[in-house]
């Protein structure tokens, strides 16, 4: 899948956290592991996963 934004975008854009959220999607094929594997490996509160996630969809990204 091809991001409607460059990395240097996504990251001025939406920021870094999310950019390292998208990099760790785009390292699995854009497959979502389940939450609690996102949290252990992202370090962050699902909560807070989810709303990248919802940041990066809004902008096409994944």
């Amino acid at each position: 899948m091809k991001p409607t934004l460059t990395s240097s975008e996504i990251i001025m854009k939406l920021g870094v956290k999310e950019y390292r959220c998208w990099l760790y999607l785009k390292e699995r094929d854009f497959k979502r592991p389940h939450i609690d594997e996102m949290v252990r490996d992202l370090g962050a509160h699902a909560k807070t996963i989810r709303t990248w996630i919802k940041k990066l969809e809004k902008h096409k990204c994944i």
